[in-house]
């Protein structure tokens, strides 16, 4: 059951996501998605990579997850 509404509620995100809309959705971040942010202190606003290029599907589901953009800086 659990893994069913974590499943629908990414699918929604991702849906409005790659559609234009913004990193939040008021109905599943309060259901799933501030359980994630809360692993990293409750307070995420923004994420910084300094590494070699992520995954674009791995970088667009941590935007889903944490509700906050994320920014790469290498090269």
């Amino acid at each position: 059951m659990q893994q069913n509404i974590v499943n629908r509620a990414v699918a929604s995100k991702l849906y409005y996501l790659k559609n234009g809309c913004y990193y939040t959705h008021s109905i599943w971040d309060g259901l799933v998605f501030n359980k994630f942010k809360a692993l990293l202190g409750g307070n995420v606003r923004m994420m910084v990579t300094g590494s070699a290029p992520i995954n674009p599907d791995v970088l667009t589901f941590l935007k889903v997850c944490f509700c906050s953009p994320i920014h790469e800086g290498y090269g």
